[in-house]
């Protein structure tokens, strides 16, 4: 930039030298970095020994107004989070960023926002701008006790999506959780977030299936899921044409049969008919007592107890027997002792 006018006037006389001076300073830069303020303090931090500093930004356009009416977009900043406005001069500016729900979705300013600086010779002429974005830290986790809530001892389940549904009714999946059963969302829009996971085969939840997540630009959230292997019953029915309670060798599965399974939290289901082996499974159950009762048919009879309880625990699998016999002349005579009875002169 020129200090002195850029016309000057020399008068000669014969004879006479004359001198003209022209001077000028070199054009100034104005150096703008954006920084991911992590912990929101305002200050771009180096980082303590064994962490890394907060990295900058890239991709991120500011607003500059100066002296004489100047103004300019300056940006997109590089992969270290620096745009550079060339050619300025001495004088007062004014830098505003650009925060935008669709460019920048879910980030804030930690530090003011436009400011104001002075551009001179005599300074590094750098204005800094940080920014935190907000995030959802979602855990999923092997709820061994069963308790609805992460203890200490229980691991991370890896390889888990999650169903994002965003305030604007858009959908998405996350990625799969990591080796410790974490997943991270970034960057979304501010508002409430329904979060459900994506639940595995084989496997309960133990905590609510889908969360809502209501959630600030900058701010940080984090939610956690938890399951459980589920267990199984498998229920064998036999034909006991010995009548010894045991299935022996020869003795074929009864097809058509069903059951009466009473849960643990009290309510009844029913699981049949079995199939041409005999069999019927029961599966994706808690754990806890159940009891299990074989609905009889008529000319057969039982030669097992007619009720079976048993007890799972988490993710176990138990198979249970049911002889019956067939005896149609006898219709429900058993082997057990008679007892007397009294009878009246009529019969």
């Amino acid at each position: 930039v020129n200090i002195t006018p850029i016309r000057q006037k020399a008068v000669l006389k014969p004879g006479e030298t004359a001198t003209v001076q022209f001077v000028n300073d070199p054009l100034l830069n104005l150096e703008i970095l954006k920084f991911d303020d992590v912990n929101g303090n305002g200050n771009r931090d180096e980082g303590a020994v064994g962490s890394s500093a907060e990295s900058g930004l890239s991709g991120w356009r500011f607003s500059v107004k100066g002296p004489g009416g100047f103004k300019t977009v300056a940006g997109p900043t590089n992969s270290e989070g620096m745009a550079i406005v060339r050619g300025v001069t001495p004088g007062s500016y004014v830098v505003s960023e650009e925060i935008s729900k669709d460019s920048n979705p879910g980030w804030m300013a930690t530090t003011p926002n436009p400011q104001k600086m002075e551009i001179s010779r005599n300074s590094p002429n750098r204005v800094e701008f940080g920014n935190k974005v907000n995030s959802i830290t979602i855990t999923s986790f092997d709820d061994a006790n069963f308790n609805g809530k992460r203890d200490k001892s229980e691991i991370g389940l890896q390889g888990w999506t999650m169903a994002v549904g965003a305030p604007d009714g858009s959908m998405k999946a996350s990625n799969p959780t990591n080796a410790e059963g974490i997943v991270s969302l970034a960057g979304m829009l501010p508002g409430k977030h329904n979060i459900s996971e994506d639940l595995k085969a084989g496997w309960i939840n133990t905590t609510p299936l889908s969360i809502s997540v209501p959630i600030a630009a900058g701010e940080a959230k984090a939610i956690e899921f938890g399951n459980i292997k589920t267990g199984s019953i498998e229920i064998f029915k036999f034909n006991d044409t010995n009548r010894n309670g045991i299935r022996d060798a020869g003795e074929t599965g009864l097809s058509g049969w069903n059951f009466t399974v009473k849960m643990p939290d009290g309510r009844t289901i029913f699981a049949g008919p079995t199939n041409a082996d005999g069999f019927v499974s029961i599966d994706g159950l808690i754990p806890g007592i159940y009891s299990v009762s074989e609905n009889v048919k008529e000319g057969w009879l039982n030669t097992t107890p007619a009720i079976n309880i048993t007890h799972l625990s988490i993710g176990e699998s138990k198979a249970l027997s049911f002889g019956n016999y067939y005896c149609l002349r006898c219709h429900r005579i058993n082997d057990q002792p008679k007892i007397g009875i009294n009878s009246g002169p009529e019969i």
